[in-house]
């Protein structure tokens, strides 16, 4: 479909002469029903956010989708990272992703049943900021 965003494994054949490579389409999935604006392959999974603002996960293996893409931005994904190896206890393996109106946030990887696990750093920022602030007032 037009303006669709499709991941592919392709075979890569060389022929006799040594100079030319045969590539083979060996499956194709679409992966957002609208253009991928950012990608990232980290640890056999491909973490994708799109223009209308998206982030989704697909296995490399079988090109498959961790649950659906998730609308976690108003605005196109300019960048995205997976961090999957690199979580702590308090922190699962996500997408960290960021918008075009400079909004950062984290789409965890393990989604909860409903499919609409979503950490907003900003909101994470700010309560901890509040919180800072009644300990620093409670101790004066």
């Amino acid at each position: 479909a037009r303006g669709s965003a499709f991941a592919a494994k392709w075979n890569f054949v060389s022929r006799n002469d040594g100079t030319t490579l045969t590539v083979a389409l060996v499956v194709s999935r679409r992966i957002s029903g609208h253009p991928v604006s950012a990608v990232c392959l980290r640890q056999g999974i491909i973490a994708h956010g799109n223009v209308e603002g998206l982030v989704g996960f697909i296995r490399v293996n079988d090109l498959r989708q961790f649950g659906g893409p998730i609308q976690v931005h108003d605005l196109p994904v300019t960048s995205l990272v997976a961090a999957i190896k690199e979580t702590t206890a308090n922190m699962p393996p996500c997408a960290l992703s960021v918008s075009a109106d400079y909004k950062l946030a984290a789409t965890p990887l393990i989604f909860s049943a409903s499919g609409r696990s979503i950490v907003f750093i900003p909101i994470i920022f700010a309560v901890l900021t509040v919180l800072k602030v009644a300990v620093s007032i409670k101790l004066k």
